[in-house]
């Protein structure tokens, strides 16, 4: 009968990593929802050159493109925030804001696979959640949010990042695809992803 008991019990007692996790995930938007309720985004001419980029893809006035700006941005914009009404900047920046709490969470799952400490990875998930630079970026029509995402993540499919394994076709794959897409985000990021694979 203590056998049984105590194998309940051991079934539901969480991962020693979830608490700190859930505490990681709790601070990061914390600090995002403070930012939103406390901060207006710069415009800068960056800014304006992505939306009519994403105001050109999305009613395919073709003629008018002078090709300033690389298209997987703007294309992401005009998929995720643009209507017939214009572009919706804060669904831009609350998809930024997922991108940059998200890659909190991913740094967090590296140091922790790689450590098996909890703090540990706290720490790791909390340094890059609490970046304020890159939490201001969040909030601006910029490609900086979803580049320094996607470099975590060609970082993560090349190996560079956890536990090294040999790169199988699946993850070339990742990879290559990974790397089209960051070319097509800001052109000097595969040049990045080359520097790291050597």
């Amino acid at each position: 009968m203590s056998d049984k008991l105590s194998k309940t019990k051991e079934r539901k007692t969480l991962p020693v990593w979830l608490p700190w996790l859930i505490a990681l995930i709790l601070l990061a938007v914390a600090l995002r929802v403070g930012i939103w309720l406390t901060y207006q985004p710069v415009e800068t001419s960056d800014s304006e050159g992505y939306k009519l980029m994403a105001h050109l893809l999305y009613t395919r006035s073709w003629q008018s493109n002078l090709g300033a700006r690389p298209p997987a941005y703007p294309a992401l914009m005009t998929t995720i925030a643009m209507s017939k009404y214009g572009l919706n900047e804060r669904i831009i920046w609350g998809f930024q804001a997922g991108l940059g709490t998200l890659g909190a969470v991913l740094w967090f799952a590296l140091a922790w696979r790689a450590t098996h400490n909890a703090p540990l990875a706290f720490a790791a998930g909390l340094l890059n959640a609490f970046n304020l630079s890159a939490a201001y970026f969040e909030s601006m029509i910029m490609s900086e949010a979803l580049s320094a995402f996607l470099i975590l993540l060609m970082l993560i499919a090349a190996g560079i990042l956890g536990k090294k394994q040999s790169i199988g076709p699946a993850r070339s794959i990742l990879l290559g695809t990974l790397i089209g897409i960051a070319a097509l985000t800001r052109p000097l990021l595969p040049y990045f992803a080359g520097v790291c694979l050597l």
